[in-house]
């Protein structure tokens, strides 16, 4: 079982957050200073949740105020008016919160762009206008009085709502640092390549969104155990933005930076109330600071900070020594069929009568092709022609106007591209797709299904990226970034290995580096399906070649065939080819 660990920066906050919370209990008796402490502990509990959405989908929520405001009034309801002990009051409150976010969640995220915000801008604002304006359950704008305390006394609540952080904080650092937050980090990134991967992202942002506001309903459910009063006010649009204000502050999707920002933010406006005319100057006035001269956040910032300190006193993160020097890259021999699963039972990949239209604009026409298990098929033809069309038609990521895609008899049209890398269709991108924030290995491990790690490190091995296991992706070298796409999607064992532009930006030393990998993936069962402008790399690595042009198919056959081939070469030279109705499909 991989071992989670936490950063030193996020054990060093963390620490000297617990050191500082002993020292006020023991030794403070203002009751107003443990009052804005217990103030902070609970928004910091709902920033944290926050900061989980924008970690996992970089987007952000405007509407998590209502979250707060439904766990505390359905708490308060429960136990005021049907008798509910306290903790039923809990169940309660996080049972509604889960049906209302899965409600919100499932049409919203399934969408890109700022859908997410304006849903949970008008989230937020009918439940503000069901607070106020349902009188009769709510107390309306007068609030909600009489709700039992968890504990009496600011003092006393204050090892309730610290140590109830502590947990949140805690739980949250170990699931960042899991397999499900290295995929959280990816969709944020890319959601084009993780969905390649094999990863249903759609169904990671609902969780993320779902688990962000149960953390602002529970922060909600001590919020009216601990006043004994809420009224509407406190969980209108302005609280949302005030929390996203917080973790912008502190560093957005960082979640040590949440509590510094929450702390900041949450404090300064108390300590200012005296000077109630030039309270908004300051709080925005640092606000403005910080964005300028913290861009990132805090948190962030102070990070790059000491890491800079460490590579200025040379101490660098720790890597596996480069082996056998990249001249042997491709010739580490894999164990026999632990890669793909091509065998004599195999699925045969199939194309019928495929097209693709764009607005008025046909990319493809009437593609029939048929992909069989073991075989290096070279996908050619002149730019425009439909390759990578074609491409995102098998591996689900466009869905064509007509035609089917079939794996050994069984129509996958509809599939999303997660479902199809899980039957075993592989791909990569004409432009490279990385995680740059992710390292090397941990590329691999998103890729890779449950189980022990072996397989993966043989990978690194095997594609010579051993030597920069533990570096992020975004600081490799451009042939390594190659590489590493590639040993992405052979890390989910396929059965079809589809390669964009394998070789495209690469020197001559490179590509053969490239050829050699696939050479050794189609002895080892993998059955590949390779684009490239490059006519001398198809040639000499592929057993079948198929010519694209205008979107459809021009010829066939073996590389000997279909470089003789009169009409390819008409094509390649820019001649007139064979009309589009004499070509039959």
């Amino acid at each position: 079982m991989r071992k989670l660990k936490i950063s030193r920066l996020n054990a060093f906050l963390l620490a000297l957050m617990t050191v500082s919370l002993a020292v006020c209990y023991f030794f403070l008796q203002n009751d107003y200073i443990f009052l804005v402490l217990n103030i902070i502990a609970l928004q910091a509990i709902a920033v944290t949740g926050l900061n989980i959405l924008i970690d996992a989908t970089g987007q952000i929520s405007i509407g998590h105020a209502a979250f707060y405001g439904i766990g505390a009034y359905t708490s308060a309801l429960v136990t005021v008016h049907l008798g509910w002990p306290i903790w039923a009051g809990c169940l309660a409150s996080l049972c509604l919160v889960f049906l209302m976010s899965i409600i919100l969640a499932v049409p919203t995220l399934r969408l890109h762009g700022h859908y997410l915000v304006m849903a949970t801008l008008g989230f937020n604002i009918i439940v503000s206008i069901v607070l106020n304006q349902w009188e009769s359950l709510t107390g309306g704008p007068s609030g909600f009085p009489g709700i039992p305390q968890i504990a009496s006394g600011d003092r006393n609540f204050f090892l309730i709502s610290t140590s109830t952080l502590a947990i949140f904080v805690t739980m949250t650092l170990i699931l960042m640092q899991s397999k499900t937050g290295k995929i959280f980090k990816a969709i944020r990134q890319n959601e084009s390549a993780i969905a390649a991967s094999g990863i249903n992202v759609e169904m990671y942002k609902i969780f993320a969104f779902v688990l962000s506001s149960l953390y602002a309903g529970f922060a909600g459910f001590l919020y009216a155990h601990y006043m004994s009063f809420i009224s509407p006010k406190t969980f209108n649009i302005f609280r949302s933005l005030q929390w996203v204000t917080m973790a912008v502050v502190g560093g957005m999707g960082h979640i040590t930076g949440g509590l510094i920002g929450t702390a900041v933010l949450t404090a300064l406006p108390e300590f200012l109330h005296k000077f109630d005319e030039w309270h908004v100057f300051f709080y925005g006035f640092l606000l403005i600071i910080c964005l300028v001269f913290f861009p990132k956040g805090l948190a962030p910032t102070v990070s790059s900070v000491i890491k800079k300190w460490h590579c200025s006193k040379g101490v660098r993160p720790p890597t596996l020594k480069k082996v056998g020097g990249q001249e042997n890259i491709g010739q580490i021999t894999l164990l026999p069929g632990v890669v793909g699963h091509a065998d004599k039972d195999d699925l045969p990949l199939r194309l019928e009568r495929v097209s693709l239209n764009f607005g008025g604009l046909q990319i493809l026409s009437c593609i029939s092709l048929t992909f069989e298990p073991g075989t290096i098929y070279g996908l050619i033809g002149p730019n425009g022609a439909g390759k990578t069309s074609l491409f995102n038609i098998i591996t689900g990521f466009v869905r064509p106007a007509e035609g089917k895609v079939l794996l050994g008899g069984h129509d996958i049209t509809k599939l999303p591209p997660y479902k199809r890398a899980r039957l075993g269709i592989a791909r990569t991108f004409q432009t490279v797709q990385i995680f740059p924030e992710l390292t090397v290995f941990e590329h691999l491990l998103i890729a890779a299904g449950e189980g022990n790690n072996s397989f993966q490190d043989m990978l690194l091995y095997f594609f010579e990226l051993a030597h920069v296991r533990n570096t992020p992706a975004g600081e490799i070298s451009f042939f390594e970034r190659k590489l590493l796409e590639i040993a992405r999607a052979v890390s989910g064992r396929p059965r079809y290995l589809l390669l964009d532009e394998p070789c495209a930006g690469l020197n001559e030393a490179e590509k053969n580096k490239i050829i050699s990998c696939i050479r050794q993936l189609h002895r080892h069962g993998v059955t590949v399906v390779l684009v490239d402008h490059h006519m001398d790399v198809v040639m000499n690595v592929v057993d079948r070649t198929v010519v694209l042009h205008q979107g459809r198919i021009l010829c066939e056959g073996s590389p000997h065939e279909v470089r003789n081939h009169p009409d390819v070469v008409k094509a390649y030279l820019g001649q007139e080819t064979l009309r589009g109705k004499d070509l039959q499909c």
